[in-house]
């Protein structure tokens, strides 16, 4: 049963263990191609903050890959993240849609 004290107690030693660490790290790798460090050193790079809207997500960051080469550009917040993905990662789209904003000030 998930909701008990002991069930909390053990997620929250393997979170703040080595567990999550080894997790995190195959799941990056798998996923993304990099290592948690290689994630860490973004997140400082980036300053803690999406890489597009410069604020602190309220979850995890995405890792932000072309769809195309697999090459990772950043870490995104959630919102940032599925805004890109809706306009198709399309430059023109995006440039069209700043435009668009632009025009009803």
């Amino acid at each position: 049963m998930r909701r008990t004290p002991q069930y909390r107690e053990r997620e929250r030693q393997w979170r703040n263990g080595s567990g999550w660490r080894s997790y995190r790290n195959s799941y990056l790798k798998y996923r993304f191609g990099i290592t948690l460090e290689q994630y860490e050193q973004l997140l400082i790079e980036q300053e803690g903050l999406c890489a597009i809207c410069r604020r602190e997500p309220s979850r995890n960051f995405a890792v932000d890959h072309c769809p195309k080469t697999g090459k990772i550009r950043g870490l995104l917040c959630y919102s940032c993240n599925i805004s890109i993905g809706h306009l198709g990662h399309n430059v023109a789209t995006l440039l069209a849609a700043v435009r668009y904003l632009q025009a009803s000030r």
